[in-house]
């Protein structure tokens, strides 16, 4: 089984989840590792339009996991 990761975070809280995962890098494989920012905070699931790009992401993130 091969470990893949999706980070859905607000706008704000992207530059944290960057540089965690910079530090990660390069023992994991960086095509594995995927981080997605949205607008709208760390509550971004509150817009519509966040929430409906969030959705997608995970939806197209767990395909590929399949």
């Amino acid at each position: 089984m091969i470990l893949t990761l999706l980070i859905g975070a607000g706008a704000g809280l992207g530059a944290v989840s960057r540089y965690l995962l910079d530090q990660l890098r390069p023992a994991a494989a960086p095509e594995r590792v995927q981080l997605a920012t949205y607008r709208g905070g760390h509550m971004f699931y509150f817009s519509d339009d966040q929430r409906r790009a969030f959705t997608a992401d995970a939806k197209l993130f767990y395909q590929g996991a399949k």
